[in-house]
């Protein structure tokens, strides 16, 4: 008997709530104690560079593996804060690897064990 009152006053607040000001309470507080948060409305001013502008040609990529001495060579000729990783078969964007995670890794030993490709066979 006393759900559907309560529920119905409730839906029925938060529109003439919203009628007179869109913002929430939480929202509104957080403004005006100036603490920083994110809009809910989305923001079109990324829409005005192309990729073009922004990255270097001849893209700098890495593949899923990489030796250690190609990523240390990578690391001093070029100066990029990020590079895309793309698989070197299918031309595939898999992701992108900044480069302090780069140096986090050949800092903290983190390699992989590679077998020789053309094993020494003994006599």
């Amino acid at each position: 008997k006393v759900l559907l009152p309560v529920i119905i006053t409730t839906v029925v607040a938060r529109y003439v709530a919203e009628f007179f000001h869109v913002k929430g309470l939480y929202e509104t507080s957080m403004y005006l104690k100036k603490y920083p948060f994110l809009d809910h409305e989305e923001k079109k001013r990324y829409d005005i560079f192309e990729v073009r502008d922004i990255m270097n040609c001849p893209v700098v990529t890495v593949g899923p593996r990489e030796q250690a001495r190609t990523l240390i060579k990578l690391l001093r000729n070029f100066n990029h804060h990020g590079f895309p990783v793309v698989d070197p078969t299918t031309k595939q964007f898999l992701g992108l690897i900044r480069r302090d995670q780069i140096i986090a890794l050949l800092e903290c030993g983190v390699f992989e064990e590679v077998s020789s490709e053309n094993p020494s066979s003994e006599d």
